[in-house]
C-alpha cells in the first residue's frame, strides 16, 4: 500500500484517501479527502452566511443541514455557472459573483419557486 503526504494536515495516509488529479505526477491531488472536505464545507459556511444564513422565503435556518439549501439564480439568463460546483474550485471573485445572482432557499421553497415560474411560463 502506498501513501502520501497531504499538503494541508501533514499526515501520510493511503493514496486511497486523496482523490484522482491526473496532472499530478502520482496522479492524485496533494491535499487529502477530508482536508477538501473540510475546506468546502468551511467555504459553504461563509457563503451561507454572506447570503444571510436563513431561507430567503420561509425563514429557515438550520447550520447543522447545508444540504437542505440551494441558490436560486434570481434570472437564469444570466447563470453563468452552477454555485455547488464553483465552491470548490472557483476563485472568491468568481464565486461571489455568481452567489450574487441568487437568493439562499431551503430545498422545498426552491422547487415551489420553479413551480411558480413553470406557472408563469404557462400562462404566457
Amino acid at each position: 500500500m502506498s501513501t502520501k503526504k497531504c499538503n494541508k494536515c501533514y499526515i501520510d495516509k493511503s493514496t486511497d484517501e486523496f482523490y484522482v488529479q491526473p496532472v499530478n505526477n502520482d496522479g492524485k491531488f496533494n491535499t487529502c479527502k477530508g482536508c477538501m472536505k473540510a475546506k468546502r464545507l468551511a467555504r459553504w459556511f461563509e457563503v451561507f452566511k454572506y447570503k444571510g444564513a436563513a431561507c430567503a422565503h420561509c425563514g429557515i435556518s438550520d447550520y447543522g443541514r447545508p444540504a437542505i439549501y440551494e441558490y436560486h439564480h434570481i434570472d437564469p439568463e444570466l447563470k453563468t455557472g452552477s454555485v455547488s460546483a464553483l465552491m470548490s474550485s472557483a476563485s472568491d471573485a468568481t464565486l461571489y459573483a455568481e452567489v450574487d445572482k441568487c437568493i439562499l432557499v431551503c430545498a422545498n421553497c426552491h422547487n415551489v419557486e420553479h413551480s411558480r415560474m413553470r406557472d408563469l411560463f404557462d400562462e404566457a
